[in-house]
């Protein structure tokens, strides 16, 4: 009964040796990082690529609007000037932004989940 205790106990001591060994990253250079993005008197933030990988989404200050470029910063619009940009998703299909909207009345915060559809 011993024997099958101290192998089991060594076999937990092994797996736990292949289990936690460290990984260390190495640096890789990759130059200098490019400004895809810029437009006078807007701070963009919270980029998110769509699934297909030819648009990024991002939001501006405060989370005030939703804007769109192509993969490589050109053709930068605005997809809405709401404020839209809190924990907006891409679709599936990259053809929408699921976001929550919200508005202000009588200084009450309302919120609703709203689709914006990409395609014009």
């Amino acid at each position: 009964m011993r024997s099958k205790r101290y192998t089991f106990i060594a076999f937990l001591l092994l797996i736990t040796a292949f289990v936690s060994f460290k990984v260390q990253a190495q640096p890789h250079t990759v130059g200098e990082p490019q400004i895809l993005l810029k437009q006078d008197g807007v701070n963009f933030q919270a980029p998110v690529w769509s699934p297909d990988g030819n648009t990024l989404a991002v939001t501006a200050d405060r989370y005030v609007g939703i804007w769109l470029a192509n993969a490589d910063g050109t053709n930068l619009r605005q997809l809405t000037d709401a404020d839209a940009g809190f924990g907006f998703t891409w679709s599936n299909d990259s053809r929408s932004i699921l976001t929550r909207l919200n508005t202000v009345e009588n200084r009450r915060r309302n919120h609703a989940i709203t689709i914006f559809h990409t395609d014009g």
